[in-house]
């Protein structure tokens, strides 16, 4: 049918955050544990995007078993706003600061296991960021050099043809 809404995606998911340490149960992501690259939205202007997380089960990935019913939550923080005079606090390995809370993957199983799990976030507004999780599964999620990791893919409705 005619101008009903139909998803366009960037076609390029972006990692945004690559593991290079172990994250203990209950802590941020910070650069001692993941490597951080900012997501660059600022020319495409994509309202929406799908989040993925990755672990790699040569690893573990978990240190035990997550709990059952439990997440790990995205969080972004916005950069280069006001023309890149101001930006969101990245988290501490502890606390929040500025990093505004943006979805969960999960709820997890007790499996020590991939468990492959996306979420729809809003971009509107943002034109750079970057990433962090929360690990809230109780277990540790165990550095592989494989690829621990955390993808952002941008995408928008239009009307069909």
């Amino acid at each position: 049918m005619a101008n009903n809404a139909i998803q366009i995606f960037d076609g390029t998911p972006t990692t945004v955050l690559s593991q290079t340490a172990t994250l203990v149960t209950a802590n941020y992501s910070t650069s001692s544990t993941f490597t951080v690259t900012q997501f660059d939205n600022s020319t495409d202007l994509w309202p929406l995007a799908v989040a993925s997380l990755r672990l790699d089960d040569g690893a573990g990935p978990w240190s035990a078993a997550p709990t059952v019913g439990t997440t790990v939550d995205l969080y972004m923080y916005v950069e280069d706003v006001g023309g890149g005079t101001t930006d969101e606090t990245a988290p501490t390995a502890t606390l929040q600061k500025g990093a505004n809370y943006v979805g969960s993957f999960g709820p997890l199983y007790a499996v020590d296991e991939d468990q492959p799990n996306v979420c729809i976030i809003s971009l509107a507004g943002v034109k750079k960021c970057s990433f962090a999780i929360y690990n809230g599964s109780g277990a540790s999620i165990v550095y592989a050099s494989g690829g621990n990791i955390v993808t952002i893919e941008g995408f928008t409705l239009t009307p069909s043809a």
